[in-house]
């Protein structure tokens, strides 16, 4: 498995590499690798403790680890997606993991996992900012979020999904 401190290293790392999943697919990654969802919430659970914590680069770490999953093969996947997190205890951020983890299980062909099907906002959460408040950004980013954001109440267009 990868520490937490493994997560902040994987960034750097794929930063100055091929972030193209397909790429990454065809060269592959081993299972010690990636970030498992529980390394994924520990890690949030760590930042969130600080005083004023980077809401935008944790939404890009969870975005960009959660994506290098895609460059699994099969069987490591399934092990990743039944990693059976218990959570962040936030519950914008349980519902981000969830909800990330959850599109790249479509993706790649799997159901979501029960873990990642427990979280739903009562009220919607746009991680970029605190508030949306031009109604039609909202109509726009709405129609533009993937079903897995949305079913949870988070507004994410797939645009802001891009690994950069």
């Amino acid at each position: 498995m990868v520490s937490v401190d493994g997560v902040l290293r994987n960034v750097v790392v794929n930063t100055a590499g091929d972030d193209d999943p397909r790429a990454a697919g065809r060269h592959g990654l081993a299972l010690d690798e990636v970030s498992t969802p529980t390394e994924l919430a520990a890690w949030v659970c760590d930042e969130l403790l600080a005083p004023d914590p980077d809401v935008g680069h944790m939404v890009r770490v969870l975005i960009r680890e959660t994506d290098r999953w895609r460059a699994l093969d099969a069987a490591d996947l399934a092990t990743v997606l039944a990693d059976g997190v218990t959570g962040v205890g936030n519950g914008q951020w349980d519902a981000l993991l969830e909800a990330l983890t959850a599109r790249i299980a479509h993706l790649s062909g799997y159901a979501a996992p029960a873990w990642a099907r427990r979280t739903r906002l009562e009220t919607a959460w746009y991680p970029w900012e605190n508030t949306v408040t031009d109604p039609r950004w909202q109509v726009i980013a709405v129609t533009q979020t993937p079903a897995e954001m949305l079913h949870r109440g988070i507004i994410l267009p797939g645009k802001g999904l891009r690994v950069v």
